[in-house]
């Protein structure tokens, strides 16, 4: 008699990097001789399955490493079926793949905000204006708070077709805190 000691695989939530992560399960013989079993997985996610097929001696285990690329953004809910002993068992693979992605929150909605509004502002006066940097995905992101220089601001309203990469005079008046971190 034959059992898959492990019927579902969570690989958990991971970022797109290309990187492999590894999971094992057992494949157990609790029977008194040598029984051979094949895994097949049908899939289309980028999923790797050693050994595929193998002996199991009685009264023991195979452990069997299950890997997943995660190359590309995807849900992964997916099936492979252990055939041993003329019974097939199922083997549940399940996961999440994103990207790492960073974004600004509303302070009081946590609504996503897509630019700051400072409004208007009198010559001379502060305004502060604030939001919430959240880390959207399963691993820690290093950030750096910088004005992109070659958007033309608002307050650009010359019509010349040239990019000129020079210092954006809101570099001057605008201060990020903090410009910097972990998140």
């Amino acid at each position: 008699i034959h059992r898959i000691y492990l019927e579902l695989v969570d690989f958990g939530v991971h970022v797109a990097d290309n990187k492999t992560v590894y999971k094992k399960i057992l494949v157990r013989n609790i029977g008194s001789t040598p029984a051979p079993y094949r895994i097949e997985y049908k899939g289309e996610h980028p999923i790797g399955i050693t050994p595929l097929s193998a002996m199991v001696p009685p009264n023991s285990s195979i452990p069997v490493e299950v890997s997943l690329l995660t190359s590309s953004i995807t849900d992964i809910n997916d099936i492979a079926t252990l055939d041993a002993c003329h019974r097939t068992h199922t083997i549940k693979l399940i996961g999440k793949i994103m990207n790492r992605r960073l974004c600004l929150l509303h302070p009081k909605s946590d609504e996503e905000l897509q630019k700051l509004n400072f409004g208007s502002c009198y010559y001379g006066c502060d305004l502060t204006a604030l939001a919430i940097l959240y880390n959207d995905s399963p691993e820690s992101v290093a950030y750096s708070a910088l004005i992109d220089d070659s958007k033309p601001s608002d307050s650009d309203k010359t019509g010349t077709s040239d990019v000129e990469y020079t210092l954006n005079p809101l570099n001057s008046i605008i201060t990020v805190f903090p410009n910097q971190g972990i998140l």
